[in-house]
């Protein structure tokens, strides 16, 4: 049976105990050392009050003042990180968990499951997905799976995974959380969806789409009311410090210290950065650190000390929105210090805060107070990851009569959702059951930036037996439409084409070799014939050869009149009888 113990907070904005601080008593500082375009997915500080940064372009391990950095798994999106008994080192991306150490990595069972978060618990890693909880054995490398149909979930969409120090697991879902204890699940608040959770020792702490509610060590629920003056807008993360003050980051940063009664909101430039928060984190020092959607990575310093030094800070208030536009802006956080403040920035002749219409490039700033002091503060405007468009699948037509040709590509970079348009109409990534010929797709992010790339959808092969299936030592194939000028051994750019379908094949079964004849109609002297015939061999050869395919694998003969596939010596025999094969040598 459940205790309920109510526990309200009511808040009063005003004077005497419960106050209201504005940005002057709080130093935002940017962490240079990550670019501006990158997203933060996740911040995670571990015991040692090491950083663990999951970002859009791999983990990165640092500490507070920059000392040190490290990165790991660049290229790939990283939504979490954990650390197991050992210290081994776990990450996730997209569909993948990682051993860092190890090098191995674990795609989920089911691809299509996207991860939101992991954690480690009793020797296994533990998966939130929207596909249900997968759990990877350590040791064995292998998955199992829990879901609306095997399990007490009664949503797959899972939001978290969170041991506690009792060695409890959290499962918070979209509809109620699991409890975990010895193998014993357990669900309870199924009407609500439960979003994140923060663990002192006071308990676990939990946000849903409703409120806040928190399970102290022995079980027992103590709802917590959250009033409209405590958030604005969507929730986007929240933590709590070493004196078990709470930061609530929505479209307003706001502290909580539930054991004074006492709410501080900060609003400008820190509710900004609060805005676009993808993860929060609280170091040993009781700084707080927010990891943004795009915008980089900020410490904000509270207490007496940010208030008396003048600091100044670069915010990125809006990135590049595509590659080389100039479109970001930039506003300089100032706190500490009297007023009034002087701007001058390096690059811009601007004596304003705020700076607009800016492309990528680096940018700096020097504040003055009233007492000229001054401070310096520089940021770097990323481009944002262009759109990348890869081929990953090429059909060509099996006939001139057939639409059976296709292709599909698979993008990357840009921005949030990417959308897919052919030239021919048709939208997604895969093109299918069409004609041969060039089609262009373009690809779109949510900013509106785009790529495009031109698909050939080759034409039947000109060699359709030059499988490697099909051969064997020995063979001789003719390479159709192979055609040369007459009493000429010049290979123009009408053969390109057909010398691509050998190059490719040679270049894809790397233990062919092949002897290349050439051979001509039954009608000039012997001489003649095995000097034409010979010159075409050569250079076809020479042609594959100077594509990449190594000399030791192709050999070359003119055989001239003396192999005639017919002795007639009509127009039509003599067409067939000039043409050059390929010989297969060895396999």
């Amino acid at each position: 049976m459940r205790y309920y113990f109510c526990l309200i907070f009511f808040i009063y904005f005003g004077i005497g105990m419960n106050g209201q601080e504005d940005s002057t008593t709080l130093a935002i500082s940017r962490f240079d050392k990550v670019p501006s375009n990158i997203k933060v997915h996740k911040t995670i500080i571990d015991n040692k009050n090491v950083i663990w940064l999951c970002t859009n372009d791999g983990l990165l391990e640092t500490t507070g003042d920059g000392g040190k950095l490290f990165s790991y798994l660049k290229g790939n999106s990283i939504v979490d990180f954990v650390k197991d008994k050992s210290e081994q080192k776990w990450a996730a991306s997209v569909n993948t968990i990682y051993n860092i150490n190890t090098g191995k990595n674990y795609e989920l069972p089911k691809p299509e499951a996207i991860i939101s978060d992991i954690e480690y618990y009793l020797g296994e890693i533990w998966v939130a997905s929207d596909k249900g909880v997968f759990v990877l054995g350590t040791g064995s490398g292998k998955f199992s799976s829990y879901n609306v149909t095997n399990s007490k979930l009664e949503s797959d969409i899972i939001n978290f995974v969170h041991a506690d120090k009792k060695k409890i697991l959290w499962v918070g879902t979209q509809n109620g959380y699991i409890r975990v204890d010895n193998g014993r699940w357990k669900l309870e608040e199924k009407n609500r969806q439960i979003l994140a959770t923060c663990e002192n020792n006071e308990g676990q702490w939990f946000i849903t789409d409703k409120d806040m509610f928190l399970i102290n060590p022995y079980n027992r629920l103590f709802p917590v009311k959250l009033e409209e003056n405590q958030y604005k807008g969507k929730i986007n993360e929240f933590v709590i410090d070493s004196k078990g003050r709470i930061y609530i980051a929505s479209d307003i940063l706001v502290r909580y210290d539930p054991y004074q009664e006492k709410i501080e909101q900060f609003a400008d430039d820190a509710a900004m950065l609060s805005k676009s928060a993808l993860s929060l984190a609280c170091d040993k020092n009781d700084n707080i650190w927010i990891g943004t959607g795009g915008a980089g990575f900020y410490k904000l310093l509270f207490g007496d000390i940010a208030a008396e030094q003048l600091n100044v800070s670069i915010l990125l208030e809006r990135a590049v929105s595509c590659l080389n536009t100039s479109d970001a802006q930039l506003k300089a956080s100032v706190s500490g210090g009297t007023k009034p403040y002087s701007f001058q920035w390096s690059s811009q002749n601007s004596h304003l805060a705020t700076l607009s219409n800016l492309p990528p490039g680096e940018f700096s700033v020097t504040v003055t107070d009233k007492y000229m002091t001054t401070a310096t503060a520089s940021i770097i405007i990323e481009n944002p990851f262009p759109i990348e468009i890869d081929i990953i699948e090429n059909k060509r037509v099996t006939s001139p009569v057939t639409a059976d040709g296709g292709a599909k590509v698979k993008a990357a970079g840009g921005t949030g959702q990417l959308k897919y348009m052919w030239s021919n109409g048709t939208k997604g990534p895969s093109l299918q059951k069409v004609n041969s010929g060039i089609y262009t797709v373009t690809v779109q992010d949510s900013k509106g930036c785009m790529a495009t790339l031109d698909v050939e959808i080759y034409k039947e092969k000109f060699i359709p037996e030059l499988e490697i299936s099909q051969l064997t030592v020995g063979q001789t194939l003719r390479i159709n439409e192979l055609n040369f000028e007459a009493d000429s051994s010049r290979i123009t750019p009408s053969n390109y084409e057909v010398l691509q379908e050998v190059f490719t094949f040679l270049a894809n079964h790397e233990n062919v070799r092949v002897e290349i004849g050439g051979h001509t109609n039954t009608i000039p002297p012997h001489e003649y014939c095995d000097k034409l015939s010979g010159d075409r061999a050569r250079n076809v050869a020479e042609y594959l050869i100077s594509a990449g395919i190594s000399s030791s694998r192709i050999k070359y003969k003119g055989y001239g009149k003396r192999q005639p596939l017919t002795q007639s010596e009509t127009a039509q025999a003599r067409v067939k009888n000039q043409r050059v094969e390929i010989k297969i040598l060895e396999m």
